[in-house]
């Protein structure tokens, strides 16, 4: 194959087919690279909080559920730190107990929290496909 001697009038298919797969390859790594910049922008926590303020006055899925307001800085605060004792969330909502605990049992019903069976001590993000949406716009 490094033979310079020996040709077969395959070299130019061969460098053709070499130039299209590296461009592919090329044009991947821009999608990837993108992508990244997508998540790495939209996860960012000041994104976040503009996410789920236009997410808290538009989406009309949890106007009906009676979401209120005072539930997203618990909700964002979830949502950075990955999980947090119910206890702490309720705290995050300055709310009085019962109903920072009623706001929690309806984000619960929603499927936005979720409390996994392994360990009821601690509460997760569900982010259910149309609370996602709002909150990550434009992903792919």
């Amino acid at each position: 194959m490094n033979d310079p001697m020996q040709t077969d009038g395959l070299e130019g298919a061969q460098q053709s087919t070499d130039r299209e797969q590296l461009a592919f390859i090329e044009f991947m790594l821009d999608v990837c690279h993108d992508e990244v910049d997508y998540i790495t922008t939209a996860l960012s926590r000041h994104q976040l909080r503009k996410s789920m303020a236009h997410a808290y006055r538009t989406n009309s899925q949890l106007t009906e559920a009676g979401i209120t307001p005072e539930t997203m800085p618990a909700l964002l605060a979830l949502l950075i730190q990955g999980s947090l004792p119910p206890a702490e969330f309720v705290t995050f909502t300055d709310l009085p107990r019962a109903a920072a605990n009623d706001q929690l049992n309806r984000l619960l019903n929603l499927g936005i929290v979720v409390g996994p069976p392994s360990n009821f001590h601690r509460l997760r993000v569900g982010l259910p496909a149309w609370i996602a949406l709002d909150l990550l716009p434009n992903f792919h």
